[in-house]
C-alpha cells in the first residue's frame, strides 16, 4: 500500500489515516500497560535502565529492528508521573556477586562465584539493579539528566 500511496495521492490519506491509528493503539496499550504496574504495584519504586538505543544497535539486522520499535522512553515517561521512577545506571556490572562483589567473567547461563554463589545470570543482573535501586551499589542516574 505504501507504493501505491507514493504514486496516488488519494491513497496517502487513507494511509496516513491507518498509520495514525496504529500509533494510537500502540499509545493506548502503553497507557494501559503502565497503569496496571502502577495499580498492582501501587507504593513500590519502579526502576529502570537509563539505556542509550544508539549504543544498541551494533548486532544483527533483526535485533537491530525490534530494538529500534521499542518504546523505552515513553514507557518511563508514562509510569513517571503514575509513581516513583529511578534510572539507573547501566554501567553496573552484571557478572558482580551481590553478596561478596566479586567480579566473574560471562560465561554461559548459569553465575558461579568465588565465594559459591550459583545462580542464573539474569538472575543474578536483576538482584544487582535492586540493589543498586535501594542505593547499595553505584549511585543513580537524575530523572532529569
Amino acid at each position: 500500500m505504501q507504493q501505491k500511496a507514493s504514486k496516488k495521492p488519494s491513497l496517502r490519506k487513507v494511509l496516513a489515516k491507518y498509520s495514525k491509528r496504529e500509533k494510537d493503539r500502540a499509545k493506548d496499550f502503553t497507557h494501559k500497560l503502565t497503569t496496571f504496574m502502577a495499580m498492582k504495584f501501587k507504593g513500590y519504586i519502579h526502576g529502570f535502565e537509563h539505556l542509550k538505543k544508539n549504543r544498541m544497535l551494533k548486532g544483527f539486522k533483526e535485533d537491530n529492528r525490534n530494538i529500534s520499535k521499542s518504546d523505552r522512553k515513553t514507557i518511563i515517561t508514562f509510569m513517571s508521573y503514575k509513581s516513583k521512577v529511578v534510572l539507573l545506571n547501566p554501567k553496573t556490572p552484571r557478572e558482580d556477586a551481590p553478596d561478596a562483589g566479586w567480579l566473574m567473567p560471562g560465561k554461559g547461563a548459569i553465575y558461579e562465584c568465588r565465594c559459591g554463589l550459583r545462580t542464573n545470570r539474569h538472575l543474578n543482573a536483576a538482584i544487582n539493579l535492586y540493589l543498586q535501586m535501594e542505593g547499595f551499589l553505584q549511585p543513580q542516574i537524575s530523572l532529569m539528566s
